[in-house]
């Protein structure tokens, strides 16, 4: 499902939008939305993300550089 979250965003989102996410390799003990961090690790990695940006022409940068820029 995230994927097609994902997906959907992708295709509406213009220059200068920003995704925000914390994703996570496993779920912290006690962390409410552990499993959604999780779900965002796995979709982020995924060669289906990637062909996504491909496809739209997205590109990925950290926040860091985009305010450093």
């Amino acid at each position: 499902g995230y994927l097609r979250l994902l997906r959907g965003w992708l295709d509406a989102c213009a220059d200068g939008d920003v995704l925000m996410c914390h994703p996570a390799e496993a779920a912290p003990a006690g962390d409410p939305i552990g499993a959604a961090r999780v779900q965002e690790f796995e979709a982020l990695e995924s060669v289906q993300f990637g062909r996504m940006l491909q496809d739209t022409g997205v590109q990925v940068l950290p926040l860091s550089r985009i305010l450093a820029g």
